[in-house]
C-alpha cells in the first residue's frame, strides 16, 4: 500500500488521500491516522491538515489519535500556527487533548 510504504513519492501519498477521501474509504479513524503517519514522513503538513477537516465529509468524528497526528506533522513541517490552532480546536470538537498532543505542539 501506498501510504505504508516509505519509498511512495509526496505525489504517490497524496493521490492515494485524494482518492480515499473522494470515495469515501476512510471508514475508521485509524485510516486516516495511517494517512496522517504518511504525511509525516514525507512533511505533508497542507495535506494532513486538509486530511484531518476531510473527516467530516467520511462521517467521521476526529480523536486524540488522529488531532496529535495532525499536529506532529505540523511541528515536524515548522507550522506551528496550524499546530496550535488543531490543539486550541480540539475541545470545541468534544476531543481532550493529551500530554501528547500539548508535546507536540510547542
Amino acid at each position: 500500500e501506498v501510504l505504508s510504504n516509505r519509498q511512495s513519492s509526496t505525489s504517490q501519498v497524496a493521490g492515494a488521500i485524494q482518492s480515499m477521501t473522494a470515495w469515501g474509504v476512510f471508514s475508521h479513524p485509524r485510516d486516516v491516522t495511517a494517512a496522517l503517519k504518511a504525511c509525516g514522513r514525507k512533511q505533508m503538513w497542507q495535506q494532513a491538515v486538509s486530511t484531518l477537516a476531510d473527516m467530516k465529509d467520511c462521517s467521521l468524528e476526529a480523536n486524540v489519535i488522529t488531532c496529535s497526528a495532525a499536529i506532529s506533522v505540523c511541528e515536524k513541517g515548522r507550522q506551528w500556527a496550524w499546530a496550535l490552532q488543531i490543539l486550541s480546536e480540539m475541545p470545541a470538537a468534544g476531543v481532550d487533548p493529551s500530554v501528547i498532543s500539548y508535546s507536540a505542539a510547542i
